[in-house]
């Protein structure tokens, strides 16, 4: 009796086995097949990085204002990787590819061969640029990581980059097999759980985020241990193990993505509260110490990251206000969802890579239209069902309110922390957006630590709005059969056009350092 369980328990670990490896190979080929810098701000935090890394410690961003320092990036390394590659010619300019020899041995072997001496006296004259931008937390643990690779590689800047890269696939690993767990504490049974798991893995915006230097990797991957714990916690309020670990994971997310650190924390926080509060059960100071785990690292960390960004200014500007309400409604509101669901966010959510100036080619111009064509109308769908759906729940709990269960109807709405998460923040990003009127560009891959709950959302939750059972069961079973037709197509039409987007043979206008590149890697053949 007890031997199919454990067969079936084997087959589904071997088949998650098989999805994450599948996955993690999948962005391992992007990590090699995207040019060096050919990813959105990848030199900018990878300089951050690397001064860490020279420095072995934190750096004061008081010594730099955005906006002043006449080149974004200060490490050696950073500026002669750069230059090598062409990055100026070829970011922005669909049309010029990489010089020619570009991949080859030769080519990074005369990049290395190249380098420049590098000394502790450039990084110490001016903090990086993102300090004071952006959390401190990414780039300190990829110094730590980028301390390994030296080992390794020694000073080699290509192979350095390189490595910082794979340290986003390794986090990707993790995440994929948190999320399998994240879809099962969900109640979602494990052949749903695993082809959701395989959807997020092989997703086009996956392979493309995971294989670069960019710190929404390890947000992502402490976003989800926040979900799993979530869930822990709610079963077991009163473990302080899970406390502390949970207070920890809030900390280092607060450290290393602000927004998604409020849109995580705020659910998280307000279940929890719901969950615990009894009356006439425990004192206040049972609760206190509750929260003291949760919320002291993130006390600790932010105190840190304050001590960095000190006397810094900040590259950001207030908002132009609006001057009416109809103004706000048109000119903010009605554009901000235009951009989410319909513009530049939409599209570079699934088929637009890159510096945004490479969009996936699905056989040829009129199928990658009938594509988009497909995926938005797909949208505005579930877009509706999703609305729908939250309107039947919100009336349901106002029905249970109205018959003396106030607290269970409050537990009920927040018992499910990666929707209201999800939700908060597609509310968050729309204010950000009408606020600061878009200034900080907006981007699919904005939402990638949340790839779990918005295909839960579409797969499970909107179509519960359907009336008719085998409708809600052909809905879910459409939508994730469509998921995983997207990614097989994305994941072959991707590679296709990178190769093209970067390798096809044109006549770039290159450097003089990219000539010597090709004219050592023509010695070598």
């Amino acid at each position: 009796m007890t031997l199919e369980p454990k067969l079936k328990s084997k087959l589904v670990a071997w088949m998650l086995v098989g999805i994450v490896l599948g996955s993690v190979s999948l962005s391992l080929r992007w990590v090699f097949l995207v040019p060096i810098f050919q990813s959105p701000d990848e030199d900018v935090h990878f300089d951050y990085a690397l001064c860490l890394n020279e420095l072995h410690r934190l750096i004061r961003a008081s010594s730099t204002e955005v906006g002043e320092v006449p080149n974004w990036t200060i490490h050696p390394y950073v500026d002669h990787l750069s230059n090598a590659t062409d990055k100026s010619e070829v970011t922005f300019h669909f049309d010029r590819p990489m010089p020619p020899g570009y991949g080859t041995k030769a080519f990074y072997k005369n990049i290395d061969r190249t380098a420049p001496t590098v000394t502790k006296d450039r990084c110490k004259s001016r903090a990086p640029a993102l300090a004071a931008v952006y959390p401190y937390g990414y780039y300190l643990l990829l110094a730590g990581w980028l301390d390994i690779v030296r080992l390794v590689v020694r000073d080699r800047p290509v192979a350095i980059l390189f490595g910082a890269r794979v340290f986003s696939v390794l986090l990707l690993l993790g995440n994929l097999l948190l999320c399998y767990r994240v879809a099962r504490e969900m109640r979602l049974r494990r052949a749903f759980a695993l082809l959701l798991t395989a959807c997020i893995g092989f997703f086009p915006l996956t392979s493309f985020v995971s294989s670069y230097v960019q710190p929404d990797n390890l947000a992502w991957t402490l976003v989800t241990i926040c979900y799993y714990l979530s869930f822990r916690i709610k079963r077991e309020p009163d473990n302080k193990t899970i406390q502390a670990i949970l207070g920890l994971s809030l900390g280092c997310l607060l450290v290393t993505k602000l927004q998604f650190f409020v849109c995580v924390a705020l659910p998280i926080l307000a279940m929890l509260a719901a969950e615990r509060f009894r009356p006439n059960r425990e004192g206040w100071l049972n609760h206190s110490r509750v929260a003291l785990r949760l919320l002291l690292p993130s006390l600790l960390f932010e105190l840190i990251h304050l001590w960095v960004v000190s006397g810094a200014r900040s590259c950001y500007t207030g908002a132009a206000p609006y001057t009416n309400f109809n103004q706000f409604v048109i000119g903010g509101f009605s554009n901000a969802i235009w951009d989410y669901f319909v513009l530049n966010t939409h599209l570079s959510f699934w088929a637009i890579f890159g510096w945004m100036d490479t969009h996936i080619q699905f056989r040829n111009g009129l199928w990658t239209q009938r594509v988009m064509f497909v995926l938005q109308v797909t949208a505005w769908i579930f877009l509706a069902l999703t609305l729908v759906r939250l309107e039947q729940v919100a009336s349901r709990l106002t029905r249970v309110a109205r018959k003396g269960r106030k607290l269970l109807a409050l537990r009920m709405a927040l018992s499910n922390v990666p929707l209201n998460s999800y939700f908060f923040f597609t509310i968050f990003m729309v204010a950000l957006y009408v606020y600061y009127q878009n200034r900080f560009g907006a981007q699919g891959r904005n939402w990638i630590p949340f790839l779990l709950p918005i295909f839960f959302t579409s797969a499970f939750y909107a179509p519960k709005a359907l009336t008719m059972r085998l409708a809600r069961r052909m809905c879910c079973w459409g939508v994730i059969l469509g998921l995983l037709t997207y990614c097989a197509l994305g994941g072959y039409y991707s590679i296709k056009t990178l190769k093209n987007r970067y390798y096809a043979p044109r006549a770039p206008t290159i450097s003089k350092l990219a000539a010597q590149n090709q004219s050592v890697a023509a010695r070598s053949e």
